[in-house]
């Protein structure tokens, strides 16, 4: 969902989030609606530009510049948590990008499809900072100074508010951020406490590619190598496309999803695939009119429906 236009010195993007327009107000963009493009000023081009939501009323956003700097801009926590990663920031919002510079030991590293503070690496570690967890420390705790996990081999990753997943060495590895009622698909359930890396199994012989992440219960979903899904969580609202509501613990067939998926995406309770066709199809709830039918609705949706596009 994004489109990135690139001049020097310059940002000129359409998001999905108004952090990468104009750079003024409490989270870098202010209250009111912007549907006009607005140019981020950076010091030389751009090759990549990452939005992140870090909670409901958190967010940031961070371009990657040709020669590899990181510049953020947005939520920053104060300078105790500091989710820009900027040494000289003491503010908790800034809207004016500043560079990355707790990263620079880590020149060309790239964030994952979703998520807070974390970035990949050239040598495919995973790179955290801020209040996220991923080592063995208290949940939470305010770490501003980037730490490498002991992961190797990382090909991409995502992380909601509650918990992130990674792709590593062709398996997958969930963990929690230390928020209650979360499901890491290792088969533990919602009450898991496993602030460290942990294995949670796919089925059948396809390699994971990509991870989609709901809040907390709401679970996660990876699409695999043969253009299946497999998804695991509580399904209250039938997120798991298994054609029932019936929650899984651990990697599960999404059975009801006909067709060669491409890429998944999630929100806190619904989840979206891009087909191989170009059809795209929702699941989940639909209370906000997530599933793209024109209408809203209270019932659960285990059955992904065809978004109505023009």
């Amino acid at each position: 969902m994004r489109r990135i236009e690139r001049r020097r010195g310059k940002v000129l993007g359409r998001q999905c989030h108004r952090g990468i327009g104009k750079i003024t107000g409490s989270w870098g963009q202010d209250t009111t609606p912007h549907p006009v493009p607005q140019t981020v000023t950076l010091p030389g081009p751009a090759r990549r530009v990452d939005v992140y939501s870090l909670s409901s009323f958190f967010a940031s956003a961070c371009a990657t510049l040709d020669g590899d700097e990181l510049w953020c801009w947005g939520a920053n926590g104060a300078d105790t948590v500091g989710y820009l990663a900027r040494s000289t920031l003491k503010n908790s919002m800034i809207a004016e990008p500043g560079l990355a510079d707790r990263l620079a030991p880590y020149p060309g590293a790239r964030f994952g499809t979703a998520g807070g503070p974390f970035v990949i690496t050239k040598n495919q570690r995973i790179v955290e900072w801020s209040t996220y967890s991923g080592r063995d420390t208290v949940a939470n705790s305010a770490a501003p100074y980037p730490i490498e996990l002991a992961l190797e081999g990382v090909t991409t990753f995502s992380s909601s508010e509650s918990h992130a997943c990674a792709i590593v060495q062709g398996q997958v590895e969930c963990w929690t951020h230390g928020t209650p009622n979360v499901y890491i698909c290792d088969g533990t359930g919602a009450n898991t406490t496993a602030k460290l890396p942990t294995l949670a199994k796919t089925r059948g012989n396809a390699s994971p590619r990509e991870l989609a992440l709901g809040l907390n219960t709401t679970g996660t979903c990876v699409r695999m190598s043969d253009g299946t899904v497999q998804c695991c969580g509580d399904n209250v609202n039938g997120g798991l496309a298994t054609g029932d509501t019936q929650l899984s613990m651990i990697f599960t067939e999404a059975k009801a999803l006909e067709g060669h998926v491409v890429q998944i995406a999630a929100t806190d309770n619904s989840k979206c695939a891009l087909l191989k066709t170009g059809d795209v199809k929702c699941w989940g709830s639909n209370t906000r009119g997530e599933l793209g039918q024109g209408t809203t609705d209270s019932d659960p949706h285990p059955v992904p429906l065809t978004v109505k596009l023009p």
